[in-house]
């Protein structure tokens, strides 16, 4: 094969075990490998199946990555044919079906030799992996091969210690094709869970302490003189729902600083009044950020109409995200002691949900995470010449 490929790559490409399965680290090539393996199955004659976790990276990534490696192997256009409508490729004949773990009932009829799931850590259970397996009756030494970020003990992990399965492990720094300083650069973005997880491949167990508590110092009061108000609203006074939140925060020689948290339950009135009055206590130079997302959106404009709100910046920020990604760069900067809280009688609550927040979202509460991570985005968004004019 003309085209370069890391060690790990190479024994995935020639393996002949039943299953194989490739946990590697981001940027591994890991679609690319798979891939290329299902085109050159499909050249020696053999159907494909090949599966990704949702429709929508099965046709932006997958079926795009299927371009790029048809065409870095240098087959004659004349060779193949991509229908994208049927979600199929035709080299010499052969198939290779490209399908959704998200409505995997379009995998049920199909023939193949060998099959190809993708990312498969993000795709829960294993009842698509077995729909799969039974499509697998065109040829006696079909394979079945997984591709995968690790995501705990999950399924793919109980698959694992099948004897009949290969197990190969890629680091991202094992890849010698990568920007020479990407591996430090994303390695400072991480906790040091998430480093070996999502760089060093390695299984861990990310439920509780994403987030310990004692990384925070606790600093005596101030009173900011710039930053933002970040509000997590949920508005309801109804003993299950979530509480709305209002998370003053600032940096201050290099250290992000959480000064002031509100918590309660509020009706939508009440909740505009503590806005407002609050805004009023931090000052004009206090950004107010809220969620553009949902109702929030009505609500934000009718916070902006009040007259009392006049002079006040007040910055939307669109959800990116699921909430531990949102948390991620600031708790990377706790666990580098570069995070502190001012002393007050918010701090048992918080430091309190710092220590339950767990990597799948188990938690019973976040909404003072939320907060925090919403007012740490805005703290650190480059400021725009539109953004400046509503300050006027």
């Amino acid at each position: 094969m003309g085209v370069k490929i890391s060690e790990k790559q190479q024994e995935f490409l020639t393996s002949t075990a039943k299953g194989i399965i490739f946990r590697a680290g981001i940027r591994s090539g890991k679609t690319r490998i798979a891939c290329y393996k299902a085109i050159i199955n499909a050249l020696k004659g053999r159907n494909q199946l090949f599966v990704s976790f949702t429709y929508l990276n099965l046709m932006s990534v997958v079926l795009s990555t299927m371009k790029i490696c048809l065409n870095e192997l240098g087959l004659d256009e004349s060779l193949w044919e991509i229908n994208e409508s049927k979600r199929e490729i035709t080299i010499r004949e052969n198939k290779i079906y490209l399908r959704s773990a998200d409505n995997f009932d379009y995998i049920r009829g199909l023939e193949v030799a060998d099959i190809f799931i993708d990312e498969a850590s993000y795709i829960k259970g294993n009842e698509c992996f077995l729909v799969c397996m039974g499509r697998m009756s065109q040829k006696p030494d079909g394979q079945y091969h997984i591709t995968t970020t690790p995501k705990g003990r999950n399924w793919v992990f109980d698959l694992e210690s099948n004897e009949n399965v290969k197990v190969i492990v890629q680091k991202t720094s094992d890849n010698p094709f990568l920007p020479p300083d990407f591996v430090s650069t994303t390695r400072a973005q991480y906790p040091s869970k998430f480093q070996r997880q999502e760089l060093d491949a390695e299984i861990v167990s990310m439920s509780g302490q994403v987030i310990d508590s004692q990384w925070i110092k606790i600093i005596p009061p101030f009173t900011p003189r710039t930053g933002v108000r970040y509000w997590d609203l949920a508005v309801s006074v109804k003993t299950s729902a979530d509480y709305s939140v209002g998370a003053l925060c600032t940096t201050l020689n290099g250290r992000f600083t959480i000064c002031n948290i509100i918590r309660g339950k509020y009706t939508y009135p009440d909740l505009k009044k503590l806005i407002c009055a609050t805004a009023e206590i931090d000052g004009r130079n206090i950004q107010i950020g809220i969620e553009e997302a949902g109702q929030q959106k009505g609500f934000i404009d009718d916070l902006k109409s009040l007259p009392e709100m006049i002079g006040y910046m007040i910055k939307e920020l669109p959800p990116q995200g699921d909430k531990l990604a949102r948390a991620l760069p600031w708790i990377t900067r706790a666990e580098a002691q570069r995070v502190d809280m001012c002393d007050g009688p918010f701090n048992a609550e918080f430091l309190r949900e710092c220590d339950d927040f767990s990597a799948d979202l188990k938690h019973d509460h976040d909404d003072q995470i939320d907060a925090v991570s919403g007012a740490y985005a805005l703290l650190n968004r480059p400021i725009t010449t539109m953004s400046r004019r509503r300050l006027y």
